[in-house]
């Protein structure tokens, strides 16, 4: 069967970049803030593109919370992938706490650190609710072990999930959390 990775993080967790290394390894989709597979998900077209239908695998990416869907249904959207032919993988993302807390004051998704750091429980509180309509299908990258190590962390997406990662790959990673220490 067909493979979505559906990569799912809080705000500022690192999907975006690892949205990126799975659209370098083949997936179809698109790592930065517009998501082609949206007017799919959403309801405003029934299916979806046909560049998307003749992959093999696609990658889509949903922070949480991600507006104006404040928590979007993971698992439901899950299962349209699947009623469409493409098994659902669900691909976590999970930063250093601190780090995370302040990209996320940083970039304006939380006025100061002390509402960045209540925000982080309330969506890892949402995240962890998912975690049984996964049905086992999850893998959990480490993000800032993936900023410190890419080769190492790189290696091992590819051997859990059986995706072929180019050797630049490690070229789109740098260290998001250096500025925080």
């Amino acid at each position: 069967m067909k493979k979505v990775f559906f990569i799912v993080g809080p705000e500022s967790s690192g999907t975006r970049i690892v949205t990126r290394l799975f659209c370098l390894a083949g997936c179809w989709g698109d790592w930065s803030h517009e998501q082609r597979l949206d007017r799919f998900v959403y309801g405003k077209v029934s299916k979806i593109p046909d560049l998307a239908e003749e992959s093999e695998a696609i990658v889509f990416r949903r922070s949480i919370p991600h507006y104006p869907v404040v928590r979007p249904d993971i698992v439901g959207i899950g299962d349209m992938f699947l009623s469409v032919g493409f098994q659902p993988y669900y691909i976590v993302t999970m930063r250093n706490w601190g780090c995370n807390a302040a990209s996320k004051e940083r970039v304006g998704h939380s006025p100061d650190l002390s509402k960045a750091k209540q925000d982080l429980t309330e969506e890892w509180v949402n995240i962890g609710n998912l975690f049984g309509g996964f049905g086992g299908r999850f893998y959990v990258i480490l993000t800032s072990s993936l900023f410190r190590d890419p080769q190492r962390a790189i290696n091992d997406m590819g051997t859990w999930l059986k995706l072929k990662f180019p050797p630049q790959a490690t070229e789109v990673v740098f260290d998001a959390d250096e500025k925080y220490y």
